[in-house]
């Protein structure tokens, strides 16, 4: 069985793309342990997927689903956490059977309308953005999908919606600034991805994964010196981190990478302006 074949399988597709109701991971009752309500599967999916485990988290979104497959968040998380796996195909059949679930649900159709840009259909993803868009009052999720998906099409109002989506939750709330922050720093938006873990970092100090990536953001920009503190601080929470531990050892052995760096987006800077 090849790697992705035996990865449809644990997250409930089977071979010919079917989605099937087996859990990613096995329940507690298989170890003879006290099943986990729905809220306690979802804060350890959480505490996962914004520490970094994607994959756990995976697990974790997918034993919700088994849990009360009525509710919309973990159809929507789970789709996410695909995504930032890079798994598009699972994305894709997962995205479909929780728009077909929840067909006026905007934060569903939302991230349909991700999950099709993300594999080349624009203008599909598009249209289904606006139909979620026209379903109500869109939340901050829709306006997150949306500006995602403008960032995909290289569209510049990508920042008005991230703008609304920020606009749409409380300021002590970081888990969405976070997966903004995530999103731009796949399309090099080193600057407001900065300010995105910012915010996150100064709500939730104690999360090493948010420092360690503010870190990495802060050395593609040049900051080096801020970057060096970001990972410091990263292992200060997580000691002997490997991820952390590179990156600094990056920072600190090649200290003319930085400048070079500064220097050539100084350099963009200018020609932008011009």
């Amino acid at each position: 069985m090849s790697r992705f074949a035996k990865l449809e399988t644990q997250s409930g597709v089977t071979p010919d793309n079917t989605p099937s109701d087996t859990p990613l991971m096995p329940d507690a009752a298989s170890y003879g342990q006290e099943p986990l309500t729905y809220d306690a599967v979802m804060r350890k999916a959480d505490a996962s997927f914004y520490s970094g485990d994607f994959r756990r988290a995976l697990q974790y979104y997918s034993q919700a689903l088994q849990e009360d497959a009525s509710r919309p968040d973990p159809w929507i998380a789970q789709v996410l956490a695909l995504i930032f796996l890079g798994e598009m195909r699972e994305a894709d059949v997962w995205s479909a059977r929780g728009a077909e679930r929840f067909p006026t649900h905007p934060g569903v159709l939302s991230f349909r309308g991700l999950t099709l840009t993300l594999q080349g259909m624009t203008s599909r993803g598009i249209g289904t953005s606006d139909f979620a868009l026209s379903q109500g009052a869109p939340d901050a999720i829709c306006w997150f999908a949306r500006g995602w998906i403008l960032l995909e099409a290289d569209n510049a109002n990508w920042k008005m919606c991230f703008d609304k989506a920020q606009g749409a939750i409380a300021p002590q709330e970081w888990r969405l600034t976070a997966q903004m922050g995530l999103a731009l720093e796949r399309y090099r938006k080193w600057v407001p991805a900065i300010e995105a873990y910012g915010k996150c970092a100064t709500a939730n100090p104690d999360n090493p994964f948010l420092w360690h990536h503010l870190g990495i953001c802060q050395r593609q920009m040049g900051f080096i010196n801020q970057a060096i503190e970001s990972q410091r601080h990263a292992l200060t929470l997580k000691p002997s981190w490997g991820a952390a531990e590179k990156e600094l050892i990056r920072l600190t052995s090649r200290p003319l990478e930085g400048l070079i760096t500064k220097g050539v987006q100084w350099i963009k800077g200018l020609v932008v302006k011009r």
